[in-house]
């Protein structure tokens, strides 16, 4: 209730998504608006929101499942033009400011805009930490901002990858050297922005949702709710984003047991490439202030 939550992924990146954006203060709004124009909305406004977007594909969905969101690009558009005209554009963080104002208020059925003040906006942004200087950019622009990094076990990790795209995930060495380089670089991340970086158990995410979310709010000083604890768009229940098959609503704990999909050979090549660096992350997540230090 006291966040302004983006659906699904934020991308303003350019030239691509899961770069922080480079904006000209001398550029006309215009040019301001395409640059952080987000394409998904519009398509979800005609025809509905959909998170698990493979279960679909493949026939496992419910097509009840589209959740409604009436978003409309023109209003999004007009909203933008005002807000740059009404205040001083002094900086690039105003410019996303407004981007992000009239993007909430652009979203008709916005359950969550009115109610409680909101302290922050959260938002999904895939790849970032690993794009050069993005993240720097990020906390240039947000000095105030936080960082949250969710690290899966990667012998799970691999058997979901690979399945969601086996051209690029397939080959296990090359999947492991990914998982490296992007664990790698939140931890530099976490060392270089002292309190301002989570680092999460995508496991411990699962099995102790309650917990790890009263975590979540002490870091960003937000009161716990309850609905923190259920998967929801807009208010609404849905299921998990997954890869493979998911027949229920809420927490899906069939992720934490991926890994039995392995061969023994397969799960002794991962482990041997991964341990170390793994060990590092699970030690930081039991004593993250000792790490810190």
């Amino acid at each position: 209730p006291q966040v302004h939550a983006h659906p699904h992924e934020l991308q303003v990146g350019y030239p691509h998504k899961s770069m922080w954006p480079v904006l000209k203060l001398s550029d006309p709004p215009s040019k301001w608006f395409t640059t952080l124009y987000e394409k998904p909305p519009a398509h979800a406004f005609l025809t509905g929101y959909l998170k698990h977007g493979r279960s679909i594909q493949v026939g496992h969905g419910d097509p009840n499942q589209r959740l409604p969101f009436l978003f409309l690009p023109s209003l999004q558009q007009e909203l933008f033009y005002h807000c740059v005209k009404a205040r001083p554009i002094k900086s690039q963080r105003d410019i996303l400011n407004c981007h992000l104002t009239s993007y909430f208020n652009a979203w008709l059925d916005n359950h969550n805009l009115y109610g409680q003040a909101k302290r922050f906006v959260t938002a999904f942004a895939a790849g970032m930490p690993t794009q050069g200087d993005s993240i720097d950019r990020y906390f240039n622009d947000y000095p105030d901002g936080k960082l949250i990094s969710i690290i899966r076990e990667p012998k799970s990790w691999y058997v979901s990858a690979r399945l969601q795209d086996p051209t690029r995930w397939g080959d296990l060495e090359n999947a492991c050297e990914a998982w490296q380089a992007s664990t790698e670089a939140i931890l530099r991340i976490y060392y270089r922005y002292p309190g301002q970086v989570l680092i999460l158990s995508f496991e411990e995410l699962l099995k102790n949702t309650a917990s790890t979310m009263k975590g979540v709010c002490k870091f960003l000083g937000l009161d716990y709710s309850p609905i923190l604890t259920r998967p929801t768009f807009n208010g609404m229940p849905l299921r998990s984003n997954s890869t493979f098959p998911v027949k229920t609503l809420g927490i899906n704990h069939d992720p934490i047991r991926r890994d039995s999909n392995l061969t023994s050979r397969e799960r002794t090549s991962i482990d041997d490439r991964t341990s170390d660096l793994l060990s590092r992350i699970r030690r930081l997540q039991r004593h993250p202030a000792h790490s810190a230090a």
